[in-house]
């Protein structure tokens, strides 16, 4: 075994490249706890498995700080962040946010224009016992299934007229045309 650890070929350069390629590689699951795994177990080290873990993340994260800081201090100082920046980031941000919080909500509700109406059609009920997990035996059993019959005007006026309820409740809220 080597007397020493070898450095990570993405963590070789401080500039934004390596650094966003070394982001993508420690996002993509599982790749750098394997890197961590491997590195251990073919390293000669007195340190434990998570303590090697733990130093694993310490040294990516401080390579992480010290692009950042690198590029920070290129900055002037009192430099305005551009406009164009600004929009990218906060306003494409913000409505990206919006449609995350949002966008289950209006998929699944009834604002949806593609969103139809799922009428419950039938049901069933059984009742049983198993006996030595292989035999079940039938105790009740039902089962009922209807018809869905489209009502146009005159027949929704006939039929609910007689009770007072209905005649103050819009049509289109029983049923979808």
């Amino acid at each position: 075994m080597p007397p020493f650890k070898r450095r990570n070929t993405l963590m070789k350069k401080y500039n934004t490249f390596h650094k966003i390629s070394f982001q993508i590689y420690r996002a993509i699951p599982f790749i750098f706890e394997l890197s961590t795994f491997i590195d251990w177990t073919v390293t000669s080290t007195a340190l434990s498995l998570l303590e090697w873990i733990k130093f694993e993340d310490i040294h990516a994260k401080l390579y992480i700080a010290k692009c950042d800081s690198i590029e920070f201090a290129e900055k002037k100082t009192g430099e305005i962040v551009p406009k164009v920046t600004k929009f990218f980031l906060g306003c494409c941000g913000i409505l990206f946010l919006l449609v995350l919080l949002f966008g289950p909500m209006l998929l699944f509700s009834t604002l949806n224009p593609m969103a139809t109406t799922n009428l419950v059609t039938g049901a069933s009920v059984s009742f049983g016992i198993i006996v030595n997990q292989t035999n079940y035996f039938t105790l009740y059993q039902n089962s009922y299934v209807i018809d869905i019959q489209t009502v146009n005007d005159t027949q929704f006026d006939n039929t609910f007229a007689r009770i007072n309820y209905f005649q103050t409740i819009d049509r289109s809220s029983f049923q979808v045309k």
